[in-house]
């Protein structure tokens, strides 16, 4: 004790000595010679990087632990290469480092750094260790308190200040040096030089650690974005690759096997022309020179540019994939990389596909639905205007007696019956025919026609036909669907040159509900398959698509009506059918009809009805007929006839007649489609008051009053106009019953 007060009181008398006499360094040398010190600094910022780098995993406490010892350890490095200012005081940059250690490290790395720096300034001794302790101490707490002003002090300026105040924190550490007045003038000597040296220190180190940090964690965050994105690529469904401007591969993702076959290192050795779909070659090429052209105009700024490609798997598969190309910039801006996303679509395409297949049809269907209506009106129309011909003609041979007006009455009668005919073939197209069903064994209706089609052909055509040995039974109109044979066998003639052979199969399939799906006019189900092919021609795409519109046709003028293909397109749509074609240029065409298969057993086939005579009547007969011409003829034939006949415009005039005649009518000849009302609604509201009256309906075409989809409904009594006089005397007799 008696020692360490004369330690003191020996201080005391330097210090207060002149200021010349004073044994220590002071002013510019000490600042000097402190900074100096910052060649350590450059070590520990090497040695902190290198190590905080490997301490980022560890917990918190581990690390500043560890951090603390480093800090520590330069901090007696720095007094290693001390200053003595006067006997027993040293002057270093050790606070500086633990201030460090407590803005970079943490409180943890403060206080081992000032217990390793205590511990050695202790062993140092000298009348300075108490000093020199306080100044340690001071020095953790300013960096501790600098740690939590942190976010702040990352700015340059608001740093310069925070390391100002920390400097002036710790020169108090000189002031326990003997007396206070000893300390007091020591410390007036060297906080000038000894502040600035700290400042420096702290300023210029935190500067350098924080760039230190900043460079760090933004290789942490670039490797935990490409760790991010490595995984996205690799586990994502999509191929991405990653080229440069010369399209050569630099990365390209695990998915690639599963997209072409190849490995990625596979890839990357080859040329890209190698997994293009050869005819898609050209396309590539100017998808290229796009993505460059784009890369050098849109150098600020850019947007992803979206295709499609085809491409081929290694097996040799073709497929679609749409691609979307975006571009890497330098830190700088510049684009100096490619970035490509691709996936496979080719289902999407597929559906795509199916799905403009499908509008297709809508818009076919559409359009054959309009030009069907179209048809039938104009049947309708021209049967009203055909019936009036022929039957005058009619009776107009009967009553002459001179062959040569008979002659020409009968070439009048043939040509309004060819007109007929053709407007016949209209209602069929248009689905407004009567058909007549019942089931049928398709075998037997091709086998019973074959001979009639055989003569029908050229004799150099060969008809080869081929049946099932189990029934196929439909409920058809036989007589229609003879009809679809004579019209599809004719064609498939005219499209033989010369020598050729049609075939004409039967056989039995289902359509099942994706079938259905692709096919807007199907009902998944068993269908009979009606196959007529030939070798003849063929037909391209564009000819196809028009194939079934009336009056549309490929031959030589005088060589049909364009009605054939059309006429059996509307009677199998009509029996709730389906037909398809496939036809190649110079190849030949095949048509197949698919018809409803029907359960059960054939029944036996109906008793030919007995046909009444063509006899006069008595009864008394309303017409009721909109068309001044039809209802003229028609009541002129009943007179003809015997009849007494009644007549009218239309349902208000009607009423009106079989009131007045007071239930005396007998039967009711009446047109479908009238203005005002029906010939249905017509009979109902008449058979209400006057029950024993009978109805005959007439019509050009079958309204679905009269006709459900063109299938006659029990107990109805119809006749179509045009008629001749002995049609219409016969069906007036059966109707009134003999």
């Amino acid at each position: 004790m008696s020692r360490a007060l004369n330690i003191f009181a020996q201080a005391d008398r330097l210090l207060l000595t002149s200021r010349s006499d004073l044994p220590f360094v002071g002013g510019s040398s000490l600042f000097f010679a402190l900074f100096g010190n910052l060649a350590v600094f450059i070590l520990l910022v090497a040695v902190y990087g290198w190590i905080d780098a490997r301490l980022e995993k560890r917990r918190i406490l581990s690390r500043q632990a560890i951090l603390g010892a480093v800090f520590g350890l330069f901090v007696y490095i720095c007094m290693h290469v001390r200053i003595p200012v006067a006997p027993g005081v040293f002057a270093d940059q050790r606070n500086a480092i633990a201030i460090l250690a407590g803005l970079f490290g943490g409180p943890l790395s403060a206080a081992i750094a000032v217990v390793i720096g205590a511990a050695y300034r202790a062993f140092l001794g000298g009348i300075g260790v108490y000093g020199g302790l306080l100044g340690l101490a001071l020095a953790a707490v300013a960096g501790i308190v600098l740690r939590m002003l942190r976010p702040a002090i990352e700015r340059p300026r608001y740093l310069a200040a925070c390391s100002a105040g920390a400097s002036l924190f710790v020169l108090p550490g000189f002031l326990p040096v003997g007396s206070w007045a000893a300390g007091w003038s020591l410390l007036r000597a060297v906080a000038l030089p000894y502040g600035l040296a700290v400042f420096a220190g702290v300023f210029l180190m935190s500067l350098l650690l924080l760039n230190e940090e900043k460079r760090r964690r933004a290789e942490r965050e670039l490797r935990v974005s490409e760790e991010r994105y490595r995984l996205i690529a690799e586990n994502t469904a999509d191929t991405v690759v990653v080229a440069g401007l010369d399209f050569t591969p630099q990365y390209v993702s695990p998915s690639a096997s599963r997209l072409l076959g190849y490995t990625p290192a596979e890839l990357l050795a080859m040329p890209f022309e190698t997994i293009v779909d050869p005819d898609w070659l050209e396309k590539v090429r100017e998808i290229r020179q796009r993505i460059l052209t784009e890369a050098l105009a849109n150098q600020e700024r850019s947007r992803p540019i979206l295709m499609d490609l085809k491409l081929r798997h290694k097996n040799g598969r073709l497929f679609w994939v749409e691609i979307s190309v975006s571009f890497l910039r330098s830190p700088n801006g510049k684009i100096e990389r490619i970035l490509v996303a691709a996936r496979d679509v080719t289902e999407r395409k597929l559906f795509e596909r199916e799905q403009e297949k499908l509008q297709e049809q809508l818009r076919q269907a559409q359009k054959m639905e309009s030009i069907g209506r179209l048809a039938g009106g104009v049947a309708h129309d021209f049967n009203n205007l055909l019936a009036p011909v022929l039957g005058y003609a009619e009776m107009l041979m009967e009553q002459s007696t001179d062959p040569a007006a008979r002659d020409e009455l009968h070439q009048i009668r043939k040509a309004a019956e060819r007109a007929r005919d053709l407007t016949r073939q209209l209602l069929a197209f248009g689905r407004k025919q009567i058909l007549t069903k019942r089931t049928h064994d398709l075998r037997q209706i091709v086998a019973e026609f074959e001979p009639l089609l055989r003569r029908t052909l050229r004799e150099e055509i060969a008809l080869l036909v081929q049946l099932p040995q189990r029934p196929l039974l439909v409920n058809v109109d036989s007589g229609q669907i003879q009809q679809v044979l004579m019209n599809l066998a004719v064609n498939a003639q005219d499209a033989i040159a010369d020598r050729g052979t049609i075939t004409l199969e039967l056989d039995e399939t289902t359509l099942d509900e994706a079938y259905a799906a692709s096919h807007a006019d199907v009902t998944p189900g068993g269908y009979a398959v009606l196959v007529v092919s030939d070798n003849g021609s063929g037909m391209d795409s564009a000819t196809q698509s028009h194939l079934f519109e009336p009056f549309f046709t490929t031959k030589e003028e005088g060589r049909g009506t364009g009605l054939g293909l059309s006429t059996a397109f509307g009677i199998i749509t009509q029996h709730g059918g389906h037909v398809s074609v496939y036809s190649e240029p110079r190849v030949g065409s095949t048509f197949r009809v698919y018809l409803p298969i029907q359960d059960g057993v054939l029944p036996d086939p109906p008793r030919a009805a007995k046909k009444p005579a063509h006899r006069a009547g008595r009864e008394t007969i309303l017409v009721v007929e909109d068309n001044d011409l039809v209802r003229d003829l028609t009541a002129t034939m009943l007179a003809r006839l015997g009849y007494r006949v009644l007549s009218a415009e239309g349902p208000v005039r009607a009423t009106a007649l079989v009131d007045e005649e007071g239930g005396r009518v007998d039967l009711v000849l009446t047109d479908v489609v009238m203005p005002l009302a029906s010939g249905r609604e017509l009979y109902r509201q008449l058979s209400r008051k006057w029950p024993r009256l009978k109805a005959l309906y007439m019509s050009g075409y079958s309204d679905e009053a009269i006709v459900n989809h063109g299938v006659l409904d029990a107990g109805v009594d119809f006749i179509e106009k045009p008629f001749s006089l002995e049609a219409l005397a016969r069906k007036v007799r059966e109707v009134l019953g003999g």
